[in-house]
């Protein structure tokens, strides 16, 4: 891990998961809270600080859910005015 935060920065890196998919470990952030290697820091960081600083506090994060929603409605609304296709869908 050292090597993602010495490539990108201990300030972009995300904490991920994936959980409760396969190949996902119920037990991930425990594992970054118990690595030796890896400063208060740095666990802090990759276990909320940086997520925050890219999403928002959670209260903060339910009305950017709200915006990009508004957003969406939007975007679509422009695509059919121009009979444009959204990607990924086949329309």
């Amino acid at each position: 891990m050292l090597w993602l935060f010495e490539l990108v920065g201990d300030d972009r890196a995300l904490f991920s998961s994936d959980f409760p998919h396969g190949e996902g470990r119920e037990n991930s952030a425990l594992e970054i809270l118990q690595r030796p290697d890896l400063s208060e820091t740095q666990r802090r960081k990759l276990l909320y600080d940086n997520t925050v600083g890219l999403f928002g506090e959670p209260w903060v994060a339910e009305k950017n859910i709200v915006v990009a929603q508004e957003v969406n409605i939007a975007l679509s609304k422009v695509l059919d005015r121009y009979s444009l296709p959204i990607e990924g869908t086949g329309s």
